[in-house]
């Protein structure tokens, strides 16, 4: 998936740029639920 995305990417700005935009939003969404369940112990 997003690895195929990544070789695609590589020859594609576009499809690049959405792929950074996704990893990022992942990456926010997993600090998040660390947070939350440090919080909950």
């Amino acid at each position: 998936g997003i690895l195929a995305a990544q070789i695609i990417g590589s020859s594609d700005k576009a499809v690049l740029d959405r792929i950074i935009a996704y990893k990022e939003s992942l990456k926010t969404k997993v600090e998040e639920g660390a947070k939350k369940m440090k919080g909950s112990n």
